[in-house]
Formats: C-alpha cells, structure tokens, sequence
C-alpha cells in the first residue's frame, strides 16, 4: 500500500525511545556467550548425546515434523438437525 499524506495508521510518535525488555534480555545474555560456547564445547567432547543432538539441531537445521492424519471427516446428520429444528419451531 503506497504512502498517503494524513494517513491515520500511519505512527507520528515514531520508534519508542529507549531499550525494550527483550533488547536488555538479549544483552544480558550476550555476556554467557562464552560460558555456553564452553559448556557445549566440552559436553561434546565428553560425548554428551544431549549435546550432539542440541548441535547438529542447530548446525544442520531441525528437520520439518509432519503430521499425516488418517481420520474420516464426520458429515453432519442433515435429516437429524431438520427434525431438531422442524421441532423447535
């Protein structure tokens, strides 16, 4: 949608100033970069099986689950809802 002058969706305060909650989250985090590097690095070399599957999930990507579903779709009883409402009328 092209911009239109005057347009009331449009947001006149601009980006909030400041830090969000989830940007000094982040932040904090970013200090236990290292420390997860290391505990990871060692849990490998350990052969945690834990480890190696927190890795490859993300080295490789986690595959795609899919979900076959094999249920008959109901129908609806057509002959049973007209007598419901024949009834209630």
């Amino acid at each position: 949608m092209p911009f239109t002058k005057g347009d009331t969706r449009i947001n006149r305060g601009g980006r909030p100033k400041g830090k969000t909650k989830e940007s000094e989250i982040r932040e904090r985090l970013y200090q236990l970069d290292d420390k997860a590097y290391n505990a990871l690095s060692e849990a490998l070399e350990k052969g945690s099986s834990w480890a190696v599957k927190l890795y490859y999930e993300y080295q490789l990507s986690k595959p795609k689950t899919e979900l076959e579903i094999n249920q008959p779709m109901l129908q609806p009883n057509y002959e049973a809802l007209a007598d419901i409402i024949s009834n209630e009328r």
